[in-house]
């Protein structure tokens, strides 16, 4: 099997290839459908492409890897089924629950939380955690409405680091929500806002939190949390959202999203950019629905009439595909070059902003041998106030 090494991955070279629907049939990791990578050879467009886990950056903590051309046999298929199904959670989400519901029914005295596997301890199982952490200490039904309270915030800021909103915050956001008439809350990893929406001290929303940290599947029933990786949605994930948005009719839906630290921001973009296609507006009012740009258009739209196979949207009449720049723009626009260096990725081409690059007119950009012939030093300060 080939193999990338990480400092690949961490200093440039490497683009997110978003797939079409049609095509998202690729592998699974731990955490779900893997991400399209594509790695650029010496400054080309194009180079092999491969499969690796959506939700960590760091191969450290989720080593798939898988060549986009390789054949996988059944047997190294059957290997990897195994593996994930090793890293699944212990339990599943209804078995959660019902420990969740064994544990409150124990007298205060007897409950204990374990720090270091971060689980809700039940009867006849203490003893698989005498040489752990373990706390003991006041875990009552409100505090276990606030789980952040007992779980450690994790700290891989090469997948999901988690920082947490102060309560001033998260109040200020409710009582904001509320009064602008919303009754429901969709949460993509925004876990803080749902434990202050719990807590009672103002109006609550029903609200879903959608989450990959599975931990929280022992404090919350199945309407109220499911496993979720924002950047590859599963079926599973769908149904239970589809039903969040079907109940009690027409109640106004807000969705908080606060993303892993982590991520990758080209797919979350895109997961977002697919929501204009599902708004069906007014053909009566002069709207029309364009097949290419996925999306409805108004009758005053001169621009949709024009589209570019290699941006795959519509553009101004007036604009050409540049072919170094990558997208359409004005045909006399000043123009970088990429200079195949892999410490950093073509579109952030430190030459593009360099005073001597070379542009196909040869001109500079207007106003960039001014910006950078006259970078203002302390030193430079010092001199010009000088008489």
């Amino acid at each position: 099997m080939g193999k990338i090494l990480d400092a690949d991955v961490d200093i440039g070279g490497i683009e997110v290839i978003i797939q079409n629907e049609s095509d998202k049939t690729g592998p699974w990791c731990p955490h779900g459908p893997a991400l399209l990578f594509e790695k650029n050879v010496n400054g080309k467009e194009k180079g092999r492409r491969f499969y690796a886990c959506s939700a960590c950056r760091d191969r450290k903590h989720c080593n798939f890897f898988q060549w986009a051309d390789e054949k996988i046999s059944e047997a190294r298929m059957l290997s990897r089924e195994e593996q994930n199904r090793s890293k699944m959670p212990f339990f599943s989400h209804q078995e959660y629950c019902s420990r969740f519901r064994e544990f409150v029914s124990l007298p205060l005295e007897q409950r204990r939380f374990c720090v270091d596997c971060q689980l809700l301890i039940v009867p006849g199982e203490s003893a698989n955690h005498v040489k752990h952490r373990a706390l003991s200490e006041d875990i009552t039904v409100q505090r276990l409405k606030r789980p952040s309270l007992l779980l450690c915030p994790l700290d891989n800021k090469k997948s999901n680091a988690q920082y947490l909103f102060a309560d001033w915050s998260c109040h200020f956001l409710l009582d904001m929500l509320l009064g602008s008439g919303f009754q429901k809350m969709l949460g993509h990893h925004g876990k803080v806002i749902k434990l202050r929406n719990m807590e009672g001290k103002s109006p609550t929303m029903k609200s879903l939190l959608l989450d990959i940290d599975y931990r929280h599947c022992q404090f919350y029933g199945q309407d109220e949390f499911s496993r979720y990786n924002i950047y590859t949605v599963v079926q599973e994930a769908v149904m239970f959202f589809q039903g969040f948005l079907s109940e009690e009719g027409g109640a106004k839906v807000v969705m908080v999203t606060d993303p892993p630290f982590g991520g990758l921001v080209k797919p979350l973009a895109n997961s977002f950019s697919q929501i204009p296609k599902d708004i069906i507006l007014p053909e009566d009012e002069g709207y029309r629905f364009c097949s290419v740009c996925e999306r409805y258009v108004s009758a005053g739209n001169k621009h949709c009439p024009k589209h570019c196979d290699e941006c795959g949207r519509c553009v101004k009449p007036s604009w050409r595909h540049c072919s170094s720049c990558g997208h359409c723009t004005l045909p006399d626009h000043p123009c970088g070059f990429n200079h195949g260096s892999q410490k950093h990725k073509l579109r952030a081409c430190p030459k593009k902003y360099n005073k001597q690059m070379i542009v196909p007119d040869g001109r500079g950009a207007p106003g960039l041998l001014k910006h950078t012939a006259g970078k203002c030093t302390t030193k430079n300060k010092r001199r010009r106030t000088v008489t």
